[in-house]
């Protein structure tokens, strides 16, 4: 049986987080599953598109516009780092 991907390592979440000023959710579990829903979005449209949109564009690619404008993840893959105890 082949190795899991590592998807922390394909999206970088941690460098994603910082650069925009947020967290990693730290619920490991809900985090592991966003990453598997990108990177399966990855295989079947060719880009790690947003879980939770639909539509697939530049602008929903992971991180997705409204996170890097809003500072708030739909998925919650990504939290605001005064939200995180």
């Amino acid at each position: 049986m082949p190795d899991a991907p590592n998807y922390n390592s394909t999206y970088e979440p941690e460098a994603n987080a910082a650069r925009y000023g947020m967290r990693v959710n730290p619920k490991t579990y809900h985090v592991m599953s966003t990453l598997e829903k990108l990177g399966m979005n990855q295989t079947r449209f060719g880009a790690p598109y947003c879980p939770c949109l639909p539509n697939h564009s530049e602008d929903t690619i992971c991180p997705c516009r409204y996170m890097r404008e809003m500072k708030a993840c739909r998925c919650g893959l990504y939290v605001r780092k005064e939200d995180v105890k």
